[in-house]
């Protein structure tokens, strides 16, 4: 049993609204949701971008 389901968490929080409806489960937004918290983001982000090819750059950042 890989983590909590909506069930088991206190009703009305957004993990418990949201997390289901978008198809997340809630280990998956409390991952993200501490990566955000603690800057790490920005750092994985900034090597994704560092790793993609410029054209990809190009297509991505035209529109």
């Amino acid at each position: 049993m890989g983590g909590m389901s909506p069930a088991f968490t206190k009703p009305g929080t957004l993990e418990a609204l949201v997390g289901p409806a978008i198809g997340l489960s809630i280990k998956a937004i409390r991952i993200a949701g501490a990566l955000i918290l603690s800057g790490l983001d920005r750092t994985i982000e900034a090597a994704l971008v560092r790793a993609m090819p410029d054209w990809l750059i190009d297509l991505t950042t035209r529109f």
